[in-house]
């Protein structure tokens, strides 16, 4: 099977990336590739580790007060027409 990058492409793509980029941003594009790659490697850890505190349930369920639907009731009802002045 062939080996899709071997040196000279490496080469050619790194020539090419320098010309499209430019020498001054290389540095900072492979510094946030760096840490993009970090946070993605912790992420996946912190995934596969199982933790404590996040399986955890809440030591009391919510009461009725404050539910959406009690709290809808109570708030003033508005419409989608502007405010206008009646004239009697």
């Amino acid at each position: 099977m062939a080996r899709f990058f071997e040196l000279p492409h490496l080469i050619t793509l790194l020539f090419i990336i320098l010309l499209i980029f430019g020498a001054s941003r290389l540095p900072d594009i492979a510094r946030n590739l760096g840490k993009s790659a970090k946070i993605i490697k912790d992420d996946l850890n912190e995934l596969r580790s199982p933790q404590a505190d996040t399986t955890t349930k809440p030591t009391s369920a919510p009461s009725n007060s404050d539910s959406p639907i009690n709290n809808a009731e109570q708030m003033p009802k508005t419409t989608d027409e502007p405010n206008q002045q009646k004239s009697e």
